[in-house]
């Protein structure tokens, strides 16, 4: 008879042929140097959590977890591989990872020749009070091969008199994103998915004033429970949770 450590072994494997399986079924080429990492990442760390389980409870907290993660995984892969093929209503952004990944199709029939946006946390240096983020234009996101157009994207906190605002953000863009009008929307448009509060320049010629944007407040309630001293990782977002009521993020399902 098998040890909970190999049964749970044996779970791990079964969420990551779920997500392997899924990768095969909707192949998204350069999207998934972002979409593969990010899942095994997810998966590995609720397999690390079986060391710290110290009750049935926990036990079966975190195995289905596991599970989740990897179907969610499955029912995002297929929500963009549908959005690359609609000809209806524009989709909206979809969160990747809670508060460091979100990505965006955009049909070719739109005026925007882009055909995937990509908005990740990291990607280059920068002081320790600041946070880095990445804006990635992929013209063919089927092709694994196409590296996309990269613009570093410096976020620093925003205070108000003098304390730091909750989420709150000014955005240092290099100036070739800046002078692209759309692009430079869909980045305003990613972080407001991603429930950040963000102070930009001027979004269009017309604006020429600087604005502070505020994110939807949102609860998510699809969250795992925490333990003291136990931190699982946080679950994918309901594509619900990606869809806003403003313009560049879609509209909310009836």
């Amino acid at each position: 008879m098998k040890t909970i450590d190999e049964q749970y072994d044996d779970g791990y494997n079964g969420a990551l042929f779920t997500a392997e399986a899924a990768e095969q079924a909707w192949f998204m080429g350069g999207l998934d140097s972002f979409l593969a990492p990010t899942v095994r990442q997810r998966l590995t760390a609720y397999r690390d959590l079986r060391h710290s389980c110290d009750t049935t409870h926990q036990l079966a907290d975190d195995s289905m977890a596991l599970s989740r993660a990897a179907a969610d995984y499955g029912k995002l892969r297929r929500a963009l591989f549908f959005d690359a093929t609609q000809h209806g209503a524009e989709p909206p952004w979809r969160i990747v990872q809670r508060g460091s990944l979100a990505v965006r199709i955009r049909p070719r029939l739109h005026r925007c020749a882009e055909a995937a946006l990509v908005l990740s946390q990291g990607g280059h240096e920068v002081p320790s009070w600041a946070r880095a983020w990445t804006f990635t234009a992929l013209s063919n996101p089927f092709n694994p091969k196409d590296p996309g157009t990269c613009f570093p994207v410096t976020l620093y906190r925003h205070f108000e008199h003098t304390e730091p605002a909750k989420d709150s953000y000014l955005i240092d863009a290099p100036p070739e994103l800046e002078q692209h009008g759309e692009w430079y929307r869909q980045m305003f448009y990613g972080f407001l998915t991603l429930g950040m509060k963000v102070s930009l320049g001027a979004v269009t010629h017309e604006d020429t004033k600087r604005r502070v944007v505020e994110g939807p407040d949102h609860v998510d309630s699809s969250q795992e429970s925490t333990r003291q001293q136990r931190k699982a990782p946080e679950a994918a977002p309901r594509d619900a949770d990606a869809r806003r009521d403003c313009p560049g993020t879609g509209r909310k399902e009836r």
